[in-house]
């Protein structure tokens, strides 16, 4: 289908909780990190009443809870996500989940550390380009799956419990975007949508019914349902270009539509600055191989890690003997 929608704006942070471990039959003095990511994670669930619109979304899950259930784990992370439908309305929900996390360590006597890894901004959509390749997409045609692939996608249908309508045969007609935005997927390609006009599509590279980032989306993609899902897109996006090569008329309609949409807006990086990309050391021949050097300039390396180091706690002076 061609793709004439916005998309979330998205922002990607971990908090981690410090704390002292010992033992949990004597938990007396313990500080558990646990304790920190288990409050954070309830008190931003009392955020979605009144202060998560219909727009927003927030998950999150913990990546590190601790390794057995007789220690008080001294360390815990928990990675959020937060979606809305533009970057400021992100950012808004975002700060209120980081007053949680405050609170959080407070309440738990941890230590927070707060790492901000990614952010992107919702997606520019673009009605001439959402048509072109709607055009292009018409004229090609559906893709043409086998036998085989439907009988794969009805199994994989029927594993989930969902309707065993096999693969798709027909286009989804271009339809125009709701009047009201209320939530949904995140894409990187929406800050480059913010430079350069674009024009999106998607492919059905899984069977129907089924949500991404389930087993059945797995087992599928390095299929033949996959690979016309590639192939298609393929088609699509190359017969467009072409277009766009010969019909200046269609490129230029792009363009206005880019340059009004982006009116009045600044487009501004949402990754506050000075934030370290995710970094993986290359192997050392790959450097040499390449004539480079590691670190990169303005890296900080090796990345200096979270570490527990907390005193332990107290309940006070010892109490007097009862007589």
């Amino acid at each position: 289908m061609p793709f004439w929608n916005t998309t979330s704006a998205l922002i990607s942070a971990t908090f981690t909780f410090l704390g002292a471990s010992g033992h949990a039959g004597t938990p007396l003095g313990n500080k558990s990190g646990l304790d920190g990511a288990l409050l954070m994670a309830t008190m931003s669930e009392y955020l979605r009443e009144k202060n998560v619109a219909p727009s927003e979304r927030f998950h999150y899950a913990i990546i590190n809870g601790g390794g057995a259930p007789n220690v008080t784990p001294d360390m815990c992370s928990i990675w959020f996500f937060v979606r809305e439908g533009s970057p400021g309305r992100a950012r808004v929900l975002y700060d209120k989940i980081v007053d949680c996390a405050k609170a959080a360590a407070q309440a738990s006597q941890t230590r927070l550390v707060h790492k901000f890894h990614s952010a992107t901004w919702n997606l520019l959509a673009n009605k001439a380009g959402a048509e072109l390749l709607n055009d292009n997409m018409q004229q090609i045609g559906a893709p043409r799956f086998t036998d085989a692939d439907h009988t794969l996608a009805r199994a994989v249908q029927r594993s989930l419990g969902r309707p065993e309508v096999g693969m798709p045969t027909e286009l989804t007609p271009l339809t125009p975007p709701a009047a009201a935005y209320t939530g949904g997927l995140a894409t990187d390609t929406a800050d480059i949508s913010w430079q350069a006009p674009t024009a999106v599509l998607l492919a059905a590279a899984y069977p129907p019914g089924i949500p991404n980032h389930n087993w059945g989306v797995t087992a599928t993609a390095a299929t033949g349902i996959g690979h016309q899902a590639l192939l298609s897109a393929a088609r699509y996006l190359a017969a467009a270009a072409v277009d766009l090569i010969e019909q200046p008329d269609r490129l230029a309609a792009m363009r206005q539509e880019f340059k009004e949409g982006t009116s009045g807006i600044q487009w501004a990086l949402m990754v506050p600055d000075g934030t370290q990309p995710p970094l993986y050391e290359p192997p050392a021949d790959f450097l040499r191989e390449t004539g480079q050097r590691w670190p990169p300039p303005g890296v900080t390396w090796p990345v200096p890690q979270a570490l527990a180091a907390e005193q332990l706690g107290t309940t006070g002076p010892n109490l007097p003997p009862v007589t």
